[in-house]
């Protein structure tokens, strides 16, 4: 397993283009963007999934929940991009292990940037959590993409802190 101390001097790897890759309709209700994104895992609402560094995750609908338990799967331009989410927690282009800060909970981040077409670059992130120095499985706490630029860089660079790298994609 990769691991380094984050170091705000590598850039991360190019974007990617994804040929092919489905934009999701606005006609899909929320219930259906999940189906949709839990279809690119052959899993219907949960699935056990072990990322490229090893780590065991559980993908369900937590990743699109927010802390009152109200779907967030539509919130900004989350619902047309869902299957580069979904790329982004099976082929990342980085994963970040960053322990538990003040007693808060260990978390993993996952990384990407994709070429899309006339929007320039899309950035996806997704946020695993377990409580700190706990073993098993990871629990999604979040799942996104956004076309703001540099928004992933601010995030890796300046939001982790004593972070260290478990994958990176190779070029």
């Amino acid at each position: 397993m990769l691991e380094t101390v984050l170091d705000h001097h590598q850039p991360l790897p190019p974007p990617r283009r994804l040929p092919g890759m489905e934009l999701l309709p606005p006609t899909l209700d929320q219930e259906g963007l999940f189906r949709r994104f839990m279809r690119e895992f052959a899993a219907a609402e949960r699935v056990d999934f072990t990322d490229l560094a090893g780590n065991p995750l559980i993908i369900d609908r937590h990743l699109f929940l927010d802390l009152k338990g109200a779907w967030k799967i539509q919130k900004g331009e989350r619902a047309a991009w869902l299957l580069y989410t979904a790329t982004n927690i099976r082929q990342p282009d980085e994963i970040w292990f960053e322990p538990g800060r003040r007693g808060g909970q260990d978390k993993l981040y996952y990384f990407s940037r994709f070429e899309v077409s006339r929007r320039g670059l899309l950035s996806c992130i997704a946020v695993f959590g377990r409580e700190q120095g706990a073993e098993g499985y990871w629990l999604g706490r979040t799942n996104y993409a956004t076309t703001q630029v540099g928004y992933v860089e601010r995030k890796r660079n300046r939001e982790i802190i004593a972070g260290q790298l478990r994958h990176r994609r190779r070029e």
